[in-house]
């Protein structure tokens, strides 16, 4: 299927990749039929690296430590590059750009009162217990400022903080 389009015209995004190794870690079998169907993904993506403009691989886990063999060596890592450091979640400023409705919202609700009258430093401190809470992902430890939020920790967050 991926000799029909076009080269460079393919972007994938692979989310929590490492999800299926964490999960069935503690069942030696079911570990290594992750890693072989991994490898086989990886395989393809590797046969097939002139299709793709783009391939990002999230998880928590090192690439390095999935133990793909030769399936996963053509991949750079830049999970501490500062340049991308922001790509994957939110930042403080930007969920104060783009969150403004939300925040004031939650904000209003833990201090009860209507949302035309938040402060701007009761907004500080609802993202202040944000980041007390869910910490965040600092792929920049030298930026702390480029630290940033999955979108569905925001979601909770914000789900929990009008509760």
């Amino acid at each position: 299927m991926l000799e029909l389009v076009p080269n460079r015209s393919v972007v994938l995004l692979i989310d929590n990749c490492d999800v299926p190794l964490l999960y069935h870690g503690a069942n030696e079998q079911e570990l290594v039929i992750c890693r072989l169907l991994m490898r086989g993904i990886f395989s393809v993506i590797k046969r097939h690296s002139n299709k793709f403009r783009c391939v990002v691989v999230t998880g928590e886990t090192s690439f390095r430590k999935l133990d793909l063999d030769a399936a996963g060596n053509s991949f750079t890592d830049l999970s501490f590059e500062k340049g991308f450091a922001a790509c994957c979640g939110y930042t403080r400023a930007e969920l104060k750009q783009y969150f403004v409705p939300q925040l004031r919202s939650a904000a209003a609700f833990r201090v009860d009162c209507a949302h035309e009258v938040v402060s701007a430093e009761q907004v500080e401190a609802l993202l202040d217990e944000l980041e007390e809470g869910y910490e965040g992902f600092a792929f920049a430890p030298d930026a702390p400022q480029l630290k940033v939020y999955s979108p569905e920790a925001v979601q909770r967050f914000l789900g929990a903080a009008m509760t």
